[in-house]
């Protein structure tokens, strides 16, 4: 009998960039990075439908933290925590402090590590953060290397010092984290983009978890920002992992590409069981990766004039002023 259950709550196939995930065992109940945010992509600003889907997953978010007791932030980008800005951001996250302490209000918060192997930029979110947590959560715990029992069968491992990406990534590095109860074992790998690290690969099959959740690597920026040798190496990585372990969740940066579902079905082919999922099937939802289509529905979808004239408007006025979606 599984020990652990695992429920995707926001994630790229869930129409945002998140990847945030419920984990609900017998003794207690964890939240993993309840973020959820949009970007630019195609010279185009998100669709109302892209709209639509982060106001679903901040509600989505909301509601699940309100079951949860403990959670995990593993590292400060913005679509993996809910920021505490002082006034609403209408135009990426839907985020500010009343968001954030809807979320964090009350929980025991374990948190990435702001000392040690991160950059500056989440040096300095996560400063801003942990200093809101200390009035807002019950506990915040620095996690990285630690291993922390939790309703006494749960055995939360912290790995630290995981590349975001590459080994010598600009982006830093995160916490990946292992969840134990008894013989089952679940990992929750985020923003290890395939793995494209060597090193985190041999981490994941080294531990032999029943189920592991990638964040998958993005192969919509192949050749610009993320060398096309890494990407590949991500790709091939994806499918080791897929050879090994029983079950695989893979979503978050892969689904920004058009042509995600191809290299899904690579991935596939060469798994252990064809237990490959994307989050929203292994939710078992219908898939809604907006992104990737972001110019097929304003095609599909016009927008409205009062929707055309927000637009048109300086970055300031849009995250100041809601969408009318």
């Amino acid at each position: 009998m599984t020990k652990i259950r695992i429920t995707p709550v926001a994630a790229e196939t869930f129409g945002v960039r998140s990847m945030a995930t419920f984990v609900d065992t017998e003794s207690v109940k964890i939240l993993f990075d309840p973020g959820a945010a949009l970007g630019f992509r195609f010279g185009l600003f998100p669709h109302p439908l892209e709209y639509s889907a982060l106001e679903a997953s901040r509600k989505n978010l909301r509601d699940i933290s309100v079951k949860s007791e403990v959670i995990v932030i593993t590292h400060y980008h913005y679509d993996h925590y809910t920021p505490p800005f002082e006034k609403k951001d209408n135009l990426w996250t839907w985020s500010d402090k009343n968001e954030s302490e809807a979320i964090f209000k009350d929980k025991t918060v374990i948190v990435k590590d702001i000392e040690n192997y991160i950059n500056y930029s989440q040096k300095v979110r996560g400063w801003y953060f942990q200093k809101f947590l200390k009035e807002t959560a019950k506990e915040v715990i620095i996690g990285d290397d630690k291993e922390i029992k939790l309703g006494g069968d749960v055995l939360i491992k912290i790995i630290g010092r995981t590349p975001h990406g590459e080994e010598s990534s600009g982006l830093g590095y995160l916490n990946m984290i292992e969840v134990v109860v008894n013989e089952d074992k679940f990992i929750f790998a985020p923003d290890v983009q395939g793995p494209i690290s060597s090193k985190t690969l041999k981490t994941i099959i080294d531990e032999k978890p029943k189920l592991v959740y990638l964040g998958g690597p993005p192969t919509y920026l192949s050749g610009f920002s993320v060398d096309e040798e890494d990407i590949l190496r991500g790709i091939e990585n994806m499918k080791i992992v897929a050879k090994n372990i029983n079950e695989v969740i893979i979503d978050h940066h892969l689904i920004r590409d058009k042509e995600w579902r191809k290299v899904m079905e690579r991935v596939i082919m060469e798994s252990k069981n064809n237990k490959v999922f994307t989050a929203a099937s292994y939710a078992k939802k219908p898939i809604r990766s907006f992104e990737s289509i972001r110019e097929e529905l304003y095609e599909r979808y016009p927008i409205k004039e009062e929707f055309k004239r927000w637009v048109k408007k300086n970055n300031e006025y849009k995250k100041s002023n809601p969408p009318p979606i």
